[in-house]
């Protein structure tokens, strides 16, 4: 004999229980997964930002070191002009956001001067903290947990991850040009030159078959 089996018998409390089961773990993974994409974004975005932040600030720092500085001042005037070395870096930083914050903040140990120069044994350029001439600056953009500026995350929180350490740097340095040259060719003691076109009389330039002055 054959049991008769309802279509309209309701599912056995066993089948609930499974299915509720299911649905919390797929609701963890789900969860896991947006956390993931919304916090590494985040780190991302932060990144990017202390990256400008650093750039901005190398170059600010940098342009500070004027003639003197490359040729080995010393004294007074050596210190004042690497105060403001890094008072400029400090202050283009500032004016950089990052974050949530409206601005990146730099440390007295985030603006390093010294110089960068080719080591010859290596073949790579390298930083030299305090090395004379001074003609470059390195700077470090950082949010990290020991100066209390670390990243706060937005789910990472809920498995036990409440901040992010988030560190950028960059090198800025001001070189003597003394030619041109190319790959297999032999060094040309020609510079590159650059014409105020404010001053330029017009009509005095040819591009291309057409006279006139070219703005770039």
């Amino acid at each position: 004999m054959h049991s008769i089996v309802n279509p309209f018998r309701k599912p056995s409390s066993r089948r609930r229980g499974t299915i509720i089961v299911l649905s919390a773990l797929v609701f963890v993974i789900v969860f896991g997964f947006v956390a993931f994409v919304v916090d590494v974004g985040q780190i991302a975005l932060v990144k990017s930002q202390l990256q400008t932040a650093a750039d901005g600030a190398a170059l600010a720092a940098v342009q500070e070191l004027s003639d003197p500085l490359v040729s080995e001042a010393s004294g007074l005037e050596l210190l004042l002009a690497l105060a403001k070395s890094r008072q400029a870096a400090m202050d283009v930083a500032s004016a950089n956001p990052n974050g949530e914050l409206s601005g990146t903040s730099l440390g007295p140990l985030d603006v390093l001067i010294g110089n960068y120069a080719l080591n010859q044994q290596t073949g790579q350029w390298e930083f030299q903290l305090g090395g004379s001439p001074f003609n470059a600056a390195k700077v470090f953009a950082r949010r990290t947990g020991a100066q209390g500026t670390a990243l706060r995350l937005s789910f990472a929180p809920a498995i036990g991850h409440q901040n992010a350490n988030v560190n950028e740097s960059a090198i800025a340095a001001i070189m003597v040009a003394t030619g041109i040259s190319s790959p297999g060719c032999i060094p040309s003691p020609i510079l590159p030159f650059a014409l105020d076109l404010d001053s330029a009389i017009p009509g005095s330039l040819e591009f291309g078959g057409k006279r006139g002055i070219l703005k770039i």
